[in-house]
Parts: structure tokens; C-alpha cells; sequence
């Protein structure tokens, strides 16, 4: 019967401790990872957003007051700086007849 390495994290965290690295990362390279990471981040946040609006569409769609009236708070308050959004929404409300009765917080 062959060996086999462990697979990933059954390795004991005492062997790990003490094993010796011979070098320390760069600066340059955790600049390198920390723009990855905000770079990843900021990719996710906007399709996180845009999913968002795609699903309070969805709902906004199914013509239930109640739930459109809690999108429409969501959807005011969640994207107030995308006027692009925001009047996509308003055109949404408009064919569903919510406009006149918009609150404002």
C-alpha cells in the first residue's frame, strides 16, 4: 500500500508552527495581494448590488403592494447615488402605479 500526503488541513497545527520560512514576503508583494483583494472585493460588491436590484425587480414584478413598497425603501435608500438605477426604478414604479406615493426618510 502506497503512502499519502495528507489532504489539506490534516496536517497538525504543532508541525506547522515549527516549520521554518527562509524568507518573509516583500513589501511589494502584500501591496500586490492587497490590491488583489480590494480588487476582488469591489467586483463582488457589484455584481452583489446588481443582483440585488435584479431580485427587487422580481419582486416589484409579483404586484404585491406590501413587498414593493419594501423594495422601493430598499432600493431608495440602497442605491441613492446611481441616478441611472434610480430612475430605472421610478420607470418600474410608474408602470406599477406606486409613484404618487413615495416616502422619503
Amino acid at each position: 500500500m502506497r503512502r499519502r500526503k495528507p489532504a489539506g488541513g490534516d496536517t497538525p497545527p504543532d508541525f506547522l508552527n515549527k516549520q521554518p520560512f527562509a524568507e518573509k514576503p516583500s513589501a511589494k508583494l502584500r501591496k500586490t495581494n492587497v490590491d488583489i483583494a480590494r480588487h476582488n472585493l469591489e467586483v463582488r460588491l457589484a455584481w452583489f448590488k446588481k443582483e440585488t436590484f435584479r431580485v427587487a425587480k422580481e419582486v416589484a414584478a409579483e404586484e404585491n403592494e406590501e413587498n414593493t413598497r419594501e423594495m422601493d425603501k430598499y432600493v431608495r435608500k440602497a442605491f441613492a447615488n446611481d441616478s441611472r438605477i434610480i430612475a430605472e426604478w421610478e420607470e418600474l414604479m410608474a408602470k406599477i402605479g406606486l409613484v404618487d406615493d413615495v416616502i422619503d426618510d
